[in-house]
């Protein structure tokens, strides 16, 4: 907490308020405080529209079981990258952490859709290559 901290005052001699935002949540879940850092991403979101935000929104549903809102927002996330070449594998990774967790809630037709699409933007995504071994081994 002591480093995200020290580059938190850095950032807020800079005046960058999004990123001000973003570490402040980071800090927030480092002291287990969801419900800030939901907030803290939110707020970053707002002054400077980038998917680590929305991705990081998706995380912390997620671990709070929100499950729902954490589909959203990794779709959110994914949806909010330019579709050019240098966005593909973070498209690939944002579809991954989608479909392992549709995956953990049995949703394995939508989760296996994921992983597929997932894999079209980047085979060699090694997440993927695992879950859709994971997927093909169940029946649904």
């Amino acid at each position: 907490i002591q480093h995200l901290q020290h580059f938190l005052g850095q950032i807020e001699k800079e005046g960058d308020d999004e990123w001000i935002d973003f570490f402040r949540a980071l800090i927030s879940i480092k002291n287990g405080n969801f419900i800030l850092a939901i907030e803290e991403f939110q707020s970053s979101y707002e002054l400077e529209k980038q998917w680590e935000a929305l991705y990081n929104l998706a995380v912390v549903y997620e671990y709070t079981n929100n499950y729902q809102e954490a589909i959203e927002y990794y779709q959110n996330a994914e949806n909010s990258l330019v579709n050019n070449k240098e966005n593909m594998v973070i498209k690939s990774l944002i579809r991954t952490s989608l479909a392992s967790l549709l995956y953990e809630v049995k949703d394995y037709e939508q989760a296996y859709r994921e992983v597929r699409n997932a894999l079209d933007l980047d085979i060699y995504n090694l997440k993927a290559n695992l879950l859709l071994k994971k997927l093909e081994s169940i029946t649904f």
